[in-house]
């Protein structure tokens, strides 16, 4: 979604159709570098999970949104790494 501002404009207006989004939290992208920032990426993109299915009808060229079984296996990490995270921080 943060590839070009033409995608991230059309993103956002579909943040704000699907509303119930609290989208002071943004996308959070993975850092390659740090297992922490997976549980972010992860944590964000479940809350976004909508505008992502909306997204997809109104892009026809966006390939990558994650299936119905995807989005629980994301859910189950997400779980999973939580206690992690607050431990270290």
């Amino acid at each position: 979604m943060k590839g070009s501002e033409a995608r991230k404009i059309a993103f956002t207006e579909c943040v704000i159709q699907v509303r119930g989004i609290d989208a002071k939290v943004g996308l959070r992208l993975d850092v390659p570098t740090r297992w922490n920032s997976t549980f972010l990426m992860l944590e964000s993109g479940l809350k976004y999970r909508r505008a992502f299915g909306s997204f997809t009808i109104r892009d026809r060229n966006f390939k990558h949104c994650p299936s119905t079984k995807e989005w629980k296996r994301a859910e189950r990490m997400c779980e999973f790494l939580r206690p992690f995270y607050k431990i270290t921080n």
